[in-house]
């Protein structure tokens, strides 16, 4: 029996009801079942939630979770396989079926949800900020205006910065060309995660740089699944709750170099009070 099988055991009803639906409307969960393996969407290149090792195999905070997940539910943490997504294809391989879930840095909005679920979140980002030359022009989010600014493709940013500041946002399919761009001078900053960018400055080649501005708030980043999908939210939104609460995602994070969040630490209590029912 696995730990989440023994779980529902003492589960509250309405929780096991939610998991427990009839094979016609388990979705997901049948077709995870039936393949005999789960299908995630990750990043490969958001070091250190998710990205390539030095051996070329999936790394990092979110796939961790991923295999977390797979664990729980078929009783083989190996039983996954990773896609390489971007912002800008994501949800798109979500709905086409190429994957069950999406486990890359999803922050949901009113837009995004009305095209797909979202479970609770598993980890609170830091918010956008700006990674921009310490001798450079940009020292602030209101410095931007008519300047040329390094986004991804789909990202949340893009619009704020546009609407709300005034810059000029050049998208990339991914971080690792935005960073080039930014070292070549093609840009006069680079709009991403804190936690990505806090990351990026240690660094000593990206001693020239500096994290300018204040972090823009944002929802906590959560797992993107197909809508409607009761049954599997539920399993979703349980097992996440399982790993605040046993301290995985505080593990997971000091294990891939991340500064702990006061946000994880509290949820292990939070979670564990959620799961017997408080």
């Amino acid at each position: 029996m696995t730990r989440f099988q023994n779980l529902l055991r003492w589960a509250p009803l309405g929780l096991v009801s939610a998991i427990a639906c009839s094979s016609a409307t388990a979705g997901a969960l049948d077709d995870i079942h039936a393949r005999g393996r789960l299908i995630v969407g990750v990043k490969t290149d958001y070091r250190p939630l998710g990205f390539l090792d030095e051996n070329g195999r999936n790394a990092g905070v979110e796939v961790e979770l991923a295999r977390f997940i797979a664990g729980n539910v078929l009783g083989d943490s190996s039983k996954v396989e990773f896609v390489p997504v971007v912002f800008k294809n994501r949800v798109d391989y979500l709905l086409s079926g190429k994957i069950d879930l999406i486990l890359a840095t999803m922050v949901t909005t009113p837009e995004r949800l009305k095209i797909v679920d979202a479970s609770i979140p598993y980890l609170r980002p830091g918010g956008g900020t700006l990674l921009a030359p310490k001798a450079g022009p940009v020292t602030s989010w209101e410095t931007t205006r008519g300047h040329n600014i390094c986004g991804i493709e789909a990202s949340y940013f893009n619009p704020t910065l546009i609407s709300r500041f005034g810059a000029k946002v050049t998208e990339y399919p991914d971080a690792d060309q935005a960073y080039q761009a930014l070292a070549d001078g093609k840009c006069t900053g680079f709009a991403f995660d804190e936690i990505l960018l806090r990351m990026k400055i240690r660094d000593p080649q990206w001693s020239a740089f500096a994290i300018v501005g204040e972090p823009l708030q944002m929802n906590g980043f959560q797992i993107g699944l197909r809508k409607g999908d009761e049954a599997f939210r539920a399993t979703l939104d349980t097992l996440i709750l399982e790993a605040q609460a046993e301290g995985k995602m505080v593990q997971w994070e000091a294990k891939y170099g991340m500064d702990i969040d006061p946000w994880s630490l509290e949820q292990v209590q939070v979670a564990t009070k959620k799961l017997a029912g408080d």
